[in-house]
């Protein structure tokens, strides 16, 4: 703990004995940080005159970093490796930096912030989050060859008080006088990796490989599936589809198939094999080439053995299911549901165990003309096993996901 009486007290979690005191001095206006390495043999605390680091287990100063003027640190961070910490100074050059403790040398940071009065290391080493007096958090990307600035965004109204990592992953959080905020930084260490638009139609297709090395996406105009590097975000390969709509995409368990649900002459369902990116199976390829039909959403069964799909006309979703067997893409069976009770529907989900298929949509009540949105559930062989999920709602088709 470190208090106003200008020292730090070490204290033994078993029995709260006060062990050791240390003199550290602060600025009266200001908080400044302390931090333990993450072995528990090293204790580092931000004042104005230098950064000092002691031993834990004699209480012995082994190091008082400082440049050629006044440091004016206000918080302290040690990275995984003990050997090097990130320090927040409140100025307007610096605010951010990296001192090595075998060399005693400081590196700067590239970094727009300034006035940081709080700062964290994730677990991992490689992002540091550093908070300013005016609520904003900016988050530094660290590698072998150094750091730099990725983004920043406003996370507290005032003065950021604190900020913590999780023990794992990129969880931040932070705060101030008002409330306390936990942030998802983000798998990649980005804020914004990538900005989908949306078409005039609202339909954008995306997902990720099983493996999560691959993101499929559908671009704004529909012509293209586009595949690219997940973490990377260059594109890999642009599959055409001579469609204008692309309104669901899915990989298959496996990861060596990719299914698009299309409006496309060549086919309303196209399936990719993800090594060649050849088109192996148009499916559901329109009789009628002016037919304006399309394909709202496709799915893979979990073990990869069956492909679904609902089929119907643009603005109105879908009343055909159809299902195919992918080892040579024969249909096993259809619903046609439009029929049922003027059914809709769009949206499909294996049931991860196996053996069902859960369809979405909704119908009108021949009674009350009211809309009744629910989930029909099918085996393999068509037939309906139960209804379930029922809403009055507007005549939208949503999602549905075991």
């Amino acid at each position: 703990s470190r208090g106003w009486d200008e020292t730090i007290r070490l204290w033994d979690t078993s029995t709260f004995e006060e062990l050791r005191v240390w003199d550290a001095p602060i600025w009266r206006a200001v908080f400044t940080g302390i931090a333990f390495s993450r072995d528990g043999t090293l204790l580092a605390a931000a004042s104005n005159d230098a950064v000092r680091v002691w031993n834990v287990a004699d209480g012995s100063l082994l190091h008082a970093l400082a440049g050629e003027e006044d440091i004016n640190a206000r918080d302290v961070a040690f990275f995984p490796d003990g050997n090097h910490i990130a320090v927040a100074h409140p100025r307007l050059d610096d605010p951010l930096t990296i001192w090595d403790l075998e060399s005693e040398t400081e590196s700067v940071v590239s970094s727009d912030g300034l006035w940081f009065m709080r700062l964290d290391v994730s677990a991992d080493g490689t992002l540091i989050a550093a908070g300013d007096d005016g609520g904003n958090v900016f988050v530094h990307q660290v590698t072998e060859t150094g750091a730099q600035s990725l983004y920043d965004f406003t996370a507290n109204k005032r003065l950021v008080y604190d900020l913590a990592f999780a023990a794992s992953g990129h969880i931040l959080a932070t705060v101030d006088q008002f409330d306390a905020k936990v942030w998802d930084l983000g798998p990649s260490g980005t804020s914004e990796w990538l900005t989908l638009p949306v078409s005039d139609l609202g339909l954008l297709a995306v997902t990720y490989s099983p493996d999560g090395t691959l993101l499929a996406r559908a671009p704004v105009d529909g012509t293209d599936v586009v595949v690219a590097d997940a973490d990377s975000g260059d594109e890999i390969v642009r599959l055409g589809i001579e469609s204008d709509a692309v309104a669901d995409l899915a990989f298959s368990p496996d990861g060596h198939y990719l299914a698009a649900a299309t409006g496309s002459e060549l086919g309303m369902v196209l399936v990719w094999d993800t090594t060649s990116w050849d088109l192996i199976a148009p499916l559901a390829v329109p009789d009628d080439p002016e037919s304006s039909r399309v394909a709202w959403s496709v799915e893979f069964s979990p073990d990869g053995a069956h492909l679904a799909a609902v089929i119907g006309y643009p603005n109105d979703a879908g009343g055909l299911v159809r299902v195919w067997d992918t080892s040579s893409y024969s249909e096993v069976f259809s619903l046609d549901l439009k029929e049922e009770d003027r059914t809709v529907f769009k949206a499909l989900a294996f049931d991860p165990r196996g053996g069902r298929l859960a369809a979405r949509g909704s119908f009108q009540d021949p009674e009350s003309g009211e809309s009744l949105d629910e989930v029909r559930i099918y085996d393999l062989d068509g037939n309906l096993q139960r209804v379930c999920c029922e809403h009055w709602w507007e005549p939208i088709v949503s999602s549905v996901a075991y």
